[in-house]
Formats: C-alpha cells, structure tokens, sequence
C-alpha cells in the first residue's frame, strides 16, 4: 500500500516516459543518463549550529550525537534524523558553523506536532542557555537526483 505522503511513487527525469514506445529523449546519451528517482515528500526542520567559544568542534559534537541525541530520538512522528558534522566552510562567509541537524516529518502538521510535544520541550531545555549560535528552517523536502549507481 503507498504511503500518504507519496513516499514509493517513481518519477522518471530527463524527458523520459513511463510508457513502452512512448516519444522518449532525442539522444542515446541522454536515455543511458536517465535517472530514476524515488519521490519522498517529507516535511524538514533543519538545525545550523556552531559551539559555544568554550568548548572545541570535537566536544560539541560528541554532545551533539550523544546526550543531545537521546533526548531527540523520542520526538513524536520523527520519520528521519540526519546530522552532518561540518568540517570546512568553502568561503569566509560560511566559516564556523560546526554542525547541521535535519530532522524529517511526513508533513508540516507532524512537526507542528511534534514541536508541541512535551519531547520537545525536553529537547530545548536540554540545550538550556549553552551560548552557542543556531539559525533554524522548516521546509518541504524532494529529491531532485537519486543515488547514482555510476558515481
């Protein structure tokens, strides 16, 4: 049975066509290059972090991925939880951040939920005033390129 969010629906890129014989791409290239991609319609909050000037990359995220994340683990309708430690800004700009936590839902309403939880009051107290920096998003996730079986 398909998922409500749409999650298990395929979607063919590049000009392709679901149909045998169906008009498809101009080039042969361009038919070895298509790319099959499993739609996920998810619903993110995305966390940008850097540590409090006491404490090294190294502690902030070991407690980032250890006592921080226990407390996050029991969020309601928490679907998919990826933490990026990030180690090299491209550009001065994007220098000292430390840490970038995506923390999918099936919908907006399932965050708004789950932010409304007691789990997640038990999240934010457990942050307290550590004097770190954050900026935080929310926004609807699609997959524009699946994993490459060629990469």
């Amino acid at each position: 049975m398909p998922h409500p969010s749409g999650a298990g629906r395929t979607r063919l890129l590049r000009g392709s066509s679901s149909r045998p014989g169906a008009p498809g791409p101009a080039s042969e290239e361009m038919q070895l290059n298509r790319v099959h991609v499993r739609m996920s319609v998810m619903y993110n909050l995305i966390v940008l972090a850097a540590r409090p000037n006491d404490w090294t990359h190294e502690q902030f995220i070991d407690w980032w991925r250890g006592e921080h994340a226990e407390v996050t683990y029991p969020l309601p309708g928490l679907r998919r939880w990826l933490h990026v430690e990030l180690e090299d800004g491209l550009d001065p700009k994007s220098a000292g951040w430390d840490g970038m936590s995506i923390l999918s839902f099936d919908s907006r309403e399932a965050l708004d939920a789950a932010l409304a939880s007691e789990e997640w009051k038990a999240a934010v107290a457990h942050v307290g005033d550590m004097r770190g920096r954050r900026m935080i998003f929310t926004g609807d996730e699609r997959t524009m390129a699946g994993l490459r079986q060629d990469a």
